[in-house]
């Protein structure tokens, strides 16, 4: 692993996770963000049909492969340019392969664990974004309250500023 995509994270402080059915409105909203300053994003994979969005998507950016729960979605994600997988559930099966592909593996942990940096995900606002950083958390997922219902403009220009928010905060938290 050249990057440590999860150091990324939690420097960037927010992580865009995409859900959508279409693997065009995956690229495009990849894109917005991107252009908006995200450095690592995840695509849920929700139909074998975005691999093919993964694949397009990991030309310019770093990819999570999200939702993935077998070793099968595993290896499809690699095939398709994925830098890292997430999955709903702890399977020891994931934490094998990410271990021996040398891949980070992010569980969505729903269990209290203060010895370890979280990142809450699930219904997260971008409004609430800070709020989670200064309770502690290493970096924030927000899923469809990134983009839904928002053209790919608008998009970027909501993503400069959540980053500019993090920024400002994580500078003025470290003076």
């Amino acid at each position: 692993m050249s990057e440590n995509y999860l150091e990324i994270i939690k420097q960037d402080k927010v992580y865009p996770i995409i859900r959508c059915k279409e693997p065009e409105q995956a690229v495009e909203i990849s894109k917005a963000l991107v252009e908006g300053g995200i450095r690592v994003l995840e695509i849920n994979v929700e139909n074998p049909s975005l691999y093919g969005a993964i694949s397009e998507v990991s030309k310019f950016a770093n990819v999570c492969a999200g939702g993935i729960i077998t070793s099968l979605q595993a290896d499809a994600a690699f095939a398709s340019g994925a830098k890292l997988i997430a999955s709903p559930i702890f399977q020891m099966n994931m934490v094998k392969i990410s271990k021996n592909k040398r891949v980070p593996f992010i569980e969505n942990i729903l269990r209290q664990m203060p010895f370890l940096s979280l990142m809450p995900m699930g219904n997260i606002k971008l409004s609430e974004v800070v709020t989670y950083i200064k309770t502690g958390a290493a970096a924030v997922g927000v899923g469809r309250d990134f983009y839904l219902g928002f053209t790919p403009k608008e998009i970027t220009a909501r993503t400069k500023e959540i980053i500019k928010e993090v920024k400002d905060f994580s500078e003025w938290i470290q003076k």
